[in-house]
């Protein structure tokens, strides 16, 4: 009797056939089970990729516009600032600052060529200009304290807010300025010229130009007749300084001889070419570098033999290199590799090496 397994089987099938077909078929199954687990996982893989993408690109605007809210929410004033009115304050202190401040106006954000040349003015030194800007800063200040201060619970604004708040005080007291009594009109001090740190407005007059002077680049005869009327009211300006420092010598105000001579001296250091060449140019800039060079002959004559020693050692180990790379291509490219490894390390230096 033969057994199921044998019957399947030819007669004339050896034995090995037999165990050969049996092993076949679980391995045949094996990869099939295989191939359907690998496109199962292939085809769950794009579809998660698919439904990301389609759920990113849903939900990308409404996820920055959520962003942007945030950020509008945190710059902007809160409840307090708003209740007491301090978001309306800041507004009218930078329009007033802009209006008597406009040598300032390059400073501003954002500022455009056209602005620039509307509003740009040089510092007006008028004793009633300095008036109206102090009488104005007192003014906003006492509306800083009466109105904002009296009333604002200052726990519930938020830290910005706080230090926008005590800025605006600390330059409304002293007239606009950063520095006390320099340009209080009622101080008088404005009368007394530079000092020891030089921190007056005259001091930064042509400072102030020269951050304004690109927004005038003339392009018609228009614009060189608008940038020499602005060079004749800096002319005006310094001229009515000096009026003011003569009114002030007259009644009597004015510094110690001591306080006067740094003045003049810090006030020179600061206008260095006019001081040095006046209105004729920098001609005597040329002679003052000239007579520095004569002077200090012997240390630029030791620097310049400095420089040379340098230079030629930098040109010993150019050499140097150049004789160890031709050294290294003649092993590599000619072959010679070989004849190197029988041969010293100090065959570098060697006369009779070829270098080519």
């Amino acid at each position: 009797m033969f057994s199921k397994r044998e019957k399947r089987l030819n007669l004339n099938s050896s034995k090995l056939e037999f165990v050969n077909n049996e092993k076949e078929k679980p391995l045949s199954k094996r990869c099939f089970v295989r191939s359907l687990v690998a496109l199962g996982l292939s085809l769950a893989a794009i579809t998660i990729i698919v439904v990301v993408i389609v759920v990113w690109f849903r939900t990308g605007p409404s996820s920055d516009k959520s962003v942007e809210d945030d950020h509008d929410t945190s710059c902007s004033f809160s409840e307090e600032a708003r209740r007491v009115g301090l978001e309306q304050f800041l507004q009218k202190l930078r329009s007033e600052f802009e209006k008597y401040h406009p040598y300032l106006i390059a400073s501003k954000p954002d500022v455009t060529s056209s602005e620039v040349r509307q509003v740009y003015r040089p510092y007006d030194f008028r004793a009633e200009a300095i008036k109206n800007r102090t009488d104005t800063s007192d003014a906003l200040y006492n509306e800083l304290q009466t109105i904002v201060y009296a009333n604002v619970n200052e726990r519930e604004l938020r830290l910005r807010e706080r230090k926008a708040m005590h800025v605006a005080k600390s330059i409304l007291k002293v007239a606009f300025g950063w520095s006390p009594y320099e340009g209080n009109y009622y101080s008088g001090d404005w009368l007394l010229g530079p000092n020891f740190f030089c921190w007056q407005p005259v001091c930064y007059l042509l400072t102030n130009l020269a951050s304004c002077l690109p927004h005038f680049k003339p392009a018609s005869v228009s614009d060189i007749q608008q940038l020499l009327h602005l060079l004749r009211q800096h002319n005006s300006s310094v001229q009515q300084y000096k009026e003011n420092l003569r009114s002030a010598v007259k009644v009597g105000m004015v510094r110690p001889v001591e306080a006067c001579k740094v003045g003049v001296r810090e006030f020179k250091k600061r206008f260095f070419s006019i001081a040095v060449s006046n209105e004729s140019g920098k001609q005597w800039i040329l002679i003052l570098t000239f007579l520095h060079i004569v002077y200090f002959y012997d240390h630029y004559l030791v620097y310049f033999n400095l420089a040379i020693r340098r230079f030629h050692c930098n040109i010993l180990r150019f050499l140097l290199f150049c004789r160890c790379w031709h050294f290294w291509q003649n092993i590599i490219y000619n072959g010679k590799y070989q004849q190197f490894k029988s041969l010293d390390a100090s065959i570098i230096l060697d006369d009779s090496i070829e270098c080519y």
